[in-house]
C-alpha cells in the first residue's frame, strides 16, 4: 500500500542518519519507492580512559580517531529498501610495544550493505511502524591486533527488527534490537538502540539517541590467555548516547551537528563524539 508521508515526517525520519554519524541507528521509517538519500558524515572521537576488563584506568597518552562515512539509501518498493554504508578512519597514538607497535592507524572501514522490509506502516492504518532488516558486514583494510585499532577485521551478518510511532506529525520515537553474528574468533554481539526526533520547525530538528552493546565472548584484556593479537576476540561491551541537531536548508539538502558519549563497560574506550554531516536526497 503506497502512503502520503508528510514532509515533516520525511524529515524526522532522516534525521537519524543525519545527525548521528558515529551511531548506526536504523530508522524503522523506509524512503519512498524510487527515493535516493546520500549521507557524508565526520566524527571525531577522544579518549583517556579505558577499560581492561572490568577495571578502569588512564591511557597513557590521548586516543584520537577521525571517521568519514558515506551512506546511501534507496526506496525500491513501498515496503523494501536498500543501505550502503562505507567508510574511512584513521587513529592517532603513542607506540607501545605490543599494544599499540606501530602507533595510530588508518585504513577503509567496515563496510554494510543490507535491506529493510516494512511489515507494519504507522502512517497508514497500522498503530506501529514495524521493520525487519538484514544486512551483510565486510571487513575493511587496516591493522587489527592493537589497541588503536579502527576494526575487528571480521565479516559479520546482521540481523534487526524495528518498531517506530509518528506520536505528532512532529514527534517520533523508536526501538531497535539486533543481533551479529561476526566469522570466529571475533565475537558474536547483541545490542538495542532507542532514539526520539523532534522536528521544531519544517527546517529545524533536534534527536536524541541511546545504544546498548554486549558482546558475547569471554576473553578480557590482560586475562588469562589473552595477546595483543587476540583484542579482535575481547568481550566489548559499551553503551553509546548522543544528541544531534539538524538544519533543512530545502527539502532535497541539510546539515547535522552531533555530540555523543560512549560509556565504557567491558574492555573498551570511553570517549566523546562531535560529529558534522551533510545529507542530499534525490
Amino acid at each position: 500500500m503506497t502512503t502520503k508521508i508528510t514532509p515533516c515526517i520525511v524529515l524526522l525520519a532522516s534525521l537519524t542518519a543525519l545527525t548521528t554519524p558515529a551511531l548506526a541507528a536504523e530508522s524503522p521509517w523506509l524512503p519512498s519507492p524510487g527515493a535516493n538519500s546520500l549521507t557524508l558524515s565526520f566524527s571525531n572521537q577522544e579518549a583517556d580512559e579505558f577499560f581492561a576488563g572490568s577495571t578502569k584506568g588512564k591511557l597513557p597518552a590521548m586516543l584520537k580517531q577521525d571517521t568519514f562515512k558515506l551512506n546511501y539509501s534507496r526506496g525500491i518498493l513501498d515496503e523494501l529498501a536498500l543501505d550502503i554504508e562505507i567508510g574511512y578512519a584513521k587513529s592517532t597514538f603513542i607506540t607501545i610495544p605490543g599494544l599499540a607497535p606501530n602507533g595510530g592507524t588508518s585504513g577503509v572501514t567496515d563496510s554494510r550493505i543490507g535491506l529493510r522490509y516494512r511489515v507494519l506502516d504507522d502512517l497508514a492504518d497500522a498503530p506501529v511502524t514495524v521493520t525487519l532488516g538484514a544486512a551483510a558486514i565486510l571487513k575493511g583494510n587496516y591493522d587489527k591486533g592493537a589497541l588503536p585499532s579502527i576494526g575487528d577485521g571480521a565479516n559479520a551478518i546482521e540481523i534487526s527488527a524495528s518498531l517506530g510511532k509518528a506520536i505528532t506529525s512532529n514527534f517520533t520515537v523508536y526501538g531497535t534490537l539486533g543481533y551479529r553474528s561476526r566469522k570466529a574468533p571475533v565475537p558474536n554481539e547483541d545490542y538495542y538502540q532507542l532514539g526520539m526526533n523532534l522536528n521544531a520547525t519544517s527546517q529545524l530538528g533536534f534527536s536524541l539517541t541511546h545504544e546498548e552493546v554486549r558482546s558475547k565472548g569471554s576473553l578480557d584484556i590482560g586475562g588469562p590467555g589473552f595477546s595483543p593479537p587476540r583484542f579482535p576476540e575481547v568481550k566489548e561491551d559499551y553503551g553509546f548516547t548522543s544528541v544531534g541537531a539538524s538544519l533543512r536548508f530545502s527539502r532535497n539538502l541539510g546539515v547535522g551537528l552531533q555530540f555523543g558519549e560512549k560509556k565504557g563497560k567491558r574492555n573498551t574506550a570511553e570517549s566523546k563524539v562531535y560529529g558534522l554531516s551533510l545529507n542530499t536526497s534525490f
